[in-house]
């Protein structure tokens, strides 16, 4: 009788083996779907937060979780704040383009920003010479494709300086250096920025040579001194900007850049700031309009690299 029982129970054992073999397996397969059902999601997630570090606003992963369960209802609630970051750097890229990075920087991080800051600032204006009769040869469009390159070159090189474009008055630049935050270093700065704008249009006026166009000059004018800076205007329109003195008189030099035939003029408290940097001549002290006192100015001459180190 034993012998007769041992087969069963050694079938039993083998289907009892085969049964537990098929559990096993299906709780594996079931496993593995769950947690890719879940790990997935996570990871699109994951991958999505690190691209919008970057400044990825993608969102083609997340839209295709469908998994009508949590997850559905995060991945649309990422995608919403996706949505919303992505609105906020288009108008954070156009502040920018409007104000620089700085300025709307300060704008947004300081509630109290209508409130008028006065420091020590460096301020630039540059004008283009005859522009009048220029653009008289030119049509609208050709005008304004004229302007945008000419400004595109010249902007890049006071933002590389650290300054801040102010505003444009036609075919005229305000920019400032030490608005907001002043340094030790924004007098050079602006001196080097305006060296730098004096090259660039040599070229300029080498690429105009080529076409047969006649050479186009301008007139920079620099002077450092207190001036304060703020928002100004009203609840409908609001505009950052430097006003003061400091700014009237750095528009007055550049006026006199025509009446001395030169393309960069400072005044002496620029001078100060930079004189061991640049060697510069002094011009005399010369009545601005506008102004009662006379202002002490002095000529940049011309420039190379090796000449701008401790200069005596």
């Amino acid at each position: 009788a034993s012998s007769e029982i041992n087969p069963i129970i050694s079938f039993l054992k083998n289907q009892i083996y085969f049964i537990l073999g098929i559990v096993l397996s299906l709780s594996f397969l079931i496993s593995f779907i769950l947690s890719e059902k879940i790990t997935q999601p996570i990871t699109s997630l994951v991958n999505a937060t690190k691209r919008i570090k970057e400044g990825d606003f993608d969102n083609s992963d997340l839209e295709k979780i469908n998994t009508h369960d949590e997850f559905t209802t995060l991945s649309k609630s990422f995608i919403d704040m996706t949505i919303g970051l992505k609105e906020r750097e288009k108008y954070l890229n156009v502040l920018n383009k409007f104000h620089g990075q700085e300025i709307t920087h300060e704008i947004i991080s300081n509630p109290h920003i209508t409130n008028a800051k006065k420091s020590k600032m460096t301020v630039l204006f540059t004008d283009l010479r005859n522009f009048t009769s220029l653009s008289e040869n030119m049509e609208p469009e050709e005008t304004v494709l004229f302007l945008n390159d000419y400004f595109a070159s010249m902007i890049k090189i006071i933002k590389a300086n650290g300054g801040i474009i102010d505003k444009f008055i036609g075919d005229a630049i305000m920019a400032v250096w030490g608005a907001p935050y002043p340094s030790e270093e924004d007098a050079q700065n602006a001196v080097k920025a305006c060296l730098e704008m004096r090259e660039t249009l040599k070229e300029i006026n080498q690429k105009r040579a080529l076409t047969g166009l006649a050479p186009i000059e301008m007139g920079m004018g620099l002077h450092t001194g207190e001036a304060v800076s703020g928002v100004i205007g009203s609840d409908e329109r609001l505009e950052y900007t430097v006003i003061g003195d400091t700014v009237n008189t750095a528009s007055r030099i550049e006026s006199a850049t025509k009446e001395f035939k030169t393309d960069i003029l400072m005044s002496e408290t620029t001078q100060k700031e930079i004189k061991l940097f640049h060697p510069t001549q002094f011009l005399g002290d010369v009545s601005l309009k506008g102004k009662q006192e006379k202002v002490s100015l002095y000529r940049l001459p011309a420039w190379s690299e090796n000449k701008l180190k401790n200069v005596a």
